[in-house]
C-alpha cells in the first residue's frame, strides 16, 4: 500500500491593481473597499494498493479538496453601494470536495 498527502498553498492576493482602496470615493480614481483576496490551503490524499499476487495491477483512490475548504470570497460586480460576492477567481477550487477510485493494469 502506497500514499500521498499533498498540500495546495494559494496566497493572498489583490483583486485588481488599477484599483485604489478607499471605504469612501475619490475623484478622478477609482477606488474599491476591499481589493484583498484570501490565500487558501487544500489538501489531496491519495492511497494504493499493487496486490502482489496479481502483477500489474494498481487500485486506488483519491479526495482532493480533502477538508472540503471553501474558495475565498471576491466580488462579482463592484460599485460605491456594495459588493456582490462570489466565490474565488480561475485558479481556487470552485467544485468543493471530489472522489476518484480507479483500476489499473499494465501487461
Amino acid at each position: 500500500m502506497n500514499g500521498s498527502l499533498i498540500a495546495r498553498y494559494i496566497g493572498p492576493g489583490i483583486l485588481d491593481r488599477t484599483y485604489v482602496q478607499s471605504a469612501t470615493a475619490i475623484a478622478g480614481v477609482t477606488t474599491i473597499d476591499d481589493n484583498h483576496v484570501g490565500s487558501a490551503v487544500y489538501t489531496d490524499l491519495t492511497l494504493g494498493l499493487q496486490p502482489s499476487q496479481y502483477e500489474g495491477l494498481r487500485i486506488y483512490g483519491t479526495i482532493q479538496n480533502l477538508l472540503d475548504h471553501a474558495p475565498p470570497q471576491t466580488p462579482g460586480a463592484i460599485g460605491r453601494t456594495g459588493i456582490l460576492d462570489q466565490p474565488g477567481g480561475a485558479i481556487h477550487d470552485q467544485i468543493g470536495r471530489r472522489y476518484t477510485v480507479g483500476v489499473e493494469y499494465k501487461f
